[in-house]
């Protein structure tokens, strides 16, 4: 007959007691929120391994299996945990969102909005402090393709809803949540351009727009001119001209204030031209940071100047210019005129059509202060304008070229970590974007995504008079019962 062990029963009751009132301690804690994870879809080390930021080891935690127990083999870009913890990444062959059990290594699909709406390649994931999932889709806009967009996914449904653009030239993202702030962080990555560590906004509003229908607009507020002989300019955007002869003096309208405009981001112009002058009719829309450093446009309607350009498109950095022109001619109608821009590409699209496109190795980053258009010669009227952001801004210039990135915040040590080249793990400063080797991964581990666990805040326990007195209650009723079960 076995012997009733008091001491151990009264510590099995003590142990019980503390996991109820302090509900973070667990005996068999899954997740190390000291290390990074990883999926790796490769043939060598398929599964989801820990990795430890310090050194680049990798420690295997679990295989990977698909619902119907057989081995995916698809590309995943992204991975990231959520506030409470839950895995999630993006299955590029399937185009959905799915989560997957860090215990057992499943694989559960969630869905998307269907195999030819959802974008294949989900290049980040990133979950904010709200719970909301962000994923951001690569663009490359000096080649002629849409701006990267970021995107909020329902992790219901899977269900993905733009929310803004990212106007800095690029073809891979990362996407990662510091949390400490709870803001977004990303590395743009490529070979073909510079990379840039980047704060990235959902919230991000126009800077401008405007219809001109007042002179104000937010921030800014518009100072017009036009003086010259048979000019004038009204303040719903309307040039008027009495005649062509004599000395004239162009028209023009400029955005000021106490604001920058974006040092990369989108402008948007609808007008519609009624006369054009004798010659030399031109409109001028130009970013300006000051007399040495500028983005312009100039459209005109005849051939002009020593040059023989029609349009042109000009960026000057530190007083030097860089240009390309186009032949043909901008003639009476209606147009939308648009302009992307950042530190190395500038791209004009007309109604549509992209009619010049200008990029440079000099990574000098512009901020421009102003917004102007200049009109000479030309009878129209300007509809609205519109300058946006985009939800992007530049921290700094990354000295290395991430192609093939992932990248995720570490609490440990305030830092980004990113993996280049699909193998090699560094880390970055968020404040100065300084870049450290820490080393090769382990193990021949090759992925394009890092996840964190989230820093689980600890619930408070109770104070400890009422632990004693709970532990004491239990053990007096516990001696009680074995004095009276001995009489």
């Amino acid at each position: 007959m076995s012997t009733f062990n008091f001491n151990r029963f009264v510590v099995f009751i003590l142990l019980v007691i503390f996991s109820m009132i302090i509900p973070g301690v667990s005996i068999s804690e899954a997740l190390d929120n000291s290390k990074f994870y990883t999926l790796s879809p490769s043939e060598n080390s398929s599964g989801l391994w820990s990795i430890d930021p310090s050194t680049g080891a990798t420690s295997l935690v679990t295989p990977i299996t698909l619902p119907d127990g057989s081995t995916p083999n698809f590309m995943t870009n992204a991975l990231a945990f959520s506030p409470n913890n839950e895995l999630y990444g993006w299955d590029t062959a399937r185009k959905q969102l799915y989560n997957i059990n860090y215990t057992t290594g499943q694989i559960n699909y969630i869905g998307s909005q269907g195999t030819d709406a959802a974008p294949q390649f989900v290049n980040g994931l990133a979950f904010d402090k709200q719970g909301t999932l962000y994923g951001l889709v690569g663009g490359n806009i000096n080649q002629g393709a849409a701006p990267s967009t970021l995107y909020s996914i329902n992790t219901s449904t899977g269900a993905l809803s733009p929310v803004g653009n990212s106007y800095v030239n690029t073809s891979h993202n990362s996407l990662a949540v510091d949390f400490e702030s709870g803001g977004l962080l990303s590395i743009t990555g490529g070979t073909n351009s510079p990379n840039y560590l980047l704060q990235v906004n959902p919230d991000a509003q126009p800077v401008l727009n405007d219809t001109f229908s007042s002179n104000t607009s937010g921030n800014y507020s518009w100072s017009t001119s036009g003086s010259g002989t048979g000019y004038s300019w009204n303040s719903a955007g309307y040039i008027t001209m009495d005649g062509y002869g004599g000395a004239w003096v162009p028209a023009s309208v400029t955005a000021r204030g106490n604001i920058d405009m974006p040092s990369s981001g989108y402008a948007k112009i609808d007008f519609n031209i009624s006369t054009n002058g004798d010659g030399q009719s031109r409109l001028i829309f130009s970013l300006l940071e000051d007399a040495d450093n500028y983005f312009k446009f100039v459209l005109t309607d005849t051939t002009y100047g020593s040059s023989g350009y029609t349009q042109r498109a000009e960026k000057t950095v530190n007083g030097v210019s860089e240009f390309t022109s186009m032949a043909g001619s901008l003639n009476t109608g209606s147009y939308s005129w648009e302009m992307w821009w950042n530190p190395t590409n500038l791209r004009m699209d007309l109604n549509g059509t992209t009619v010049q496109n200008i990029a440079t190795a000099d990574a000098t980053i512009i901020d421009p202060v102003l917004f102007d258009f200049t009109v000479y010669r030309f009878i129209g009227n300007w509809d609205s304008v519109k300058v946006d952001p985009g939800i992007a801004e530049i921290i700094d210039e990354l000295g290395i070229r991430y192609n093939g990135i992932g990248s995720e915040f570490d609490p440990g040590t305030g830092k980004l970590y990113a993996v280049r080249d699909n193998n090699v793990l560094y880390s970055i400063n968020i404040n100065t974007g300084e870049e450290t080797e820490i080393g090769i991964l382990g193990n021949g581990v090759s992925t394009v995504n890092l996840a964190h666990p989230w820093p689980q805040t600890p619930v408070v326990p109770e104070p400890i008079s009422i632990v004693l007195f709970i532990s004491g209650g239990a053990v007096l009723g516990i001696r009680s019962l074995r004095t009276k079960n001995q009489l």
